[in-house]
């Protein structure tokens, strides 16, 4: 996942996140096995300073012909 996020700025301070998850089939996994690595990569790629300001996670799976995840930040400050 990481390859393919681009560069963006750092949010800094509290954030909210969004993750929607797109399925083939939504019965395919645990929908919280998803979670942690992603938000890593959100730390990893600069996307956000520290996982400790996220304020609000909302997650939803979606059946979809492609499978993808979608991201939606932002800054609460």
């Amino acid at each position: 996942m990481l390859r393919v996020m681009p560069k963006q700025k750092t949010l800094s301070g509290e954030v909210d996140l969004k993750i929607v998850l797109y399925f083939k089939s939504i019965f395919r996994s645990d929908i919280d096995n998803f979670i942690k690595p992603i938000i890593d990569c959100l730390v990893k790629r600069g996307w956000i300073e520290d996982d400790r300001f996220i304020q609000h996670l909302e997650v939803v799976k979606v059946k979809n012909k492609i499978e993808q995840v979608g991201i939606e930040l932002k800054e609460l400050n």
